[in-house]
């Protein structure tokens, strides 16, 4: 028993970690979004980490785990969102790079997280 705390702990704090990353890149492309006219990008967190849940997780999930995903998911599920938060991160740092415009970002990025969510079953999760 105390094995499997110790693996949700470690999965818990590398979903963390991930998440600050993604974090980060969408505080960026508020930035970024902002200096080609978008009025609406203080509501990108909110949406990216919409599009992340619910490729992830089924509604029924999402809805009876309001505000507390992370805490109601086992070991293997966190590292699933710990790498779409990753995938997430670095597709929005990899297109503004490019200097790619915002809105096509988001479409990129939801292409590159709903094809790693494909991988997996949604009831598994």
């Amino acid at each position: 028993m105390q094995n499997l705390l110790e693996n949700w702990q470690e999965a818990r704090d590398a979903s963390k970690s991930a998440h600050l990353m993604a974090n980060d890149a969408l505080k960026e492309l508020t930035d970024y979004a902002k200096r080609q006219g978008s009025r609406n990008s203080d509501k990108f967190y909110l949406i990216y980490t919409n599009m992340v849940n619910q490729a992830l997780f089924d509604k029924e999930f999402l809805v009876k785990n309001k505000g507390k995903i992370r805490e109601n998911l086992d070991a293997f599920s966190l590292d699933i969102l710990q790498t779409a938060d990753t995938l997430l991160a670095y597709t929005v740092t990899e297109f503004m790079e490019q200097g790619v415009p915002y809105k096509e970002i988001f479409q990129q990025a939801k292409k590159r997280v709903h094809r790693l969510a494909s991988s997996f079953r949604r009831s598994s999760l």
